[in-house]
């Protein structure tokens, strides 16, 4: 048993010493955790702390020479790109032939072209003899009605009718010359007075077909009402374009 006790001392010894290494291992390495781990718990607090007013604010970083001349040199580029775009803008603008007058387009195709600017002379002197026509025409019916038989509102509504009618007649006369340019100013005038003239031509309508009616034996009520019936005939037969859509009425 006393020699065994040398090697039991000696086997006891390893293992302490076994265990012993092994302990400080696992320490070293659980230290050195919980340095890493506090290391990493001190910077998420700085990041969320605000900073101090006395700390001091972080040196700008200086810039690159190269890069600084890459971005002037970008920015002449660019400014000399602009002024060139400029010039070239204002030389075709300079270029451009200037727009030519009805009266210049006039003469160049009296010139160039004399058999088609007849022809175009032609076809306007025969548009506007027809359209005075049409209006004479037309004046000449509302004249022609009978008066007697009308209201007080129907005689004023044929009494304002034939004063604007006149006036349109009138206006006419300032685009009877074909080889005269557009008076733009008399053309406004024209259109504002017959629309102006619309409404009264639409009640005139009416008091005609009254008249009518009376021609054809018809009296009072029954003349009121035949005059109705033949205006719903109409609206039912003629269609209109949309208001503002250009074109003037459907007539």
């Amino acid at each position: 048993m006393k020699r065994n006790i040398p090697v039991l001392i000696a086997a006891l010894s390893i293992v302490v010493a076994a265990a012993g290494i092994a302990f400080g291992v696992a320490a070293t390495r659980q230290k050195k955790t919980a340095e890493e781990d506090a290391s990493r718990l001190r910077m998420q607090l700085a990041r969320k702390q605000p900073a101090k007013p006395d700390m001091k604010p972080e040196t700008p970083p200086v810039p690159d020479p190269a890069v600084s001349a890459d971005a002037s040199a970008l920015a002449e580029l660019e400014a000399e790109l602009a002024a060139l775009r400029t010039e070239l803008a204002e030389a075709k603008e300079r270029q451009r032939p200037p727009r030519e007058s009805w009266e210049d387009r006039m003469v160049r195709m009296k010139e160039e072209d004399p058999e088609g600017y007849a022809e175009m002379i032609k076809n306007r002197t025969e548009r506007q003899a027809s359209i005075r026509y049409d209006l004479a025409e037309r004046t000449a019916n509302f004249m022609e009605l009978d008066t007697a038989f009308m209201t007080g509102a129907e005689r004023d509504n044929h009494d304002l009718l034939i004063e604007k009618m006149a006036e349109v007649w009138a206006l006419t006369e300032k685009f009877n010359d074909p080889e005269q340019p557009p008076d733009r100013g008399a053309m406004r005038e024209l259109f504002t007075t017959i629309n102006e003239a619309a409404p009264l031509m639409d009640a005139e309508r009416g008091t005609m077909f009254r008249q009518l009616a009376n021609d054809l034996g018809y009296d009072g009520v029954e003349a009121q009402a035949f005059s109705g019936y033949v205006e719903e005939i109409i609206t039912a037969t003629t269609i209109r374009p949309p208001r503002g859509g250009g074109g003037g009425r459907g007539r």
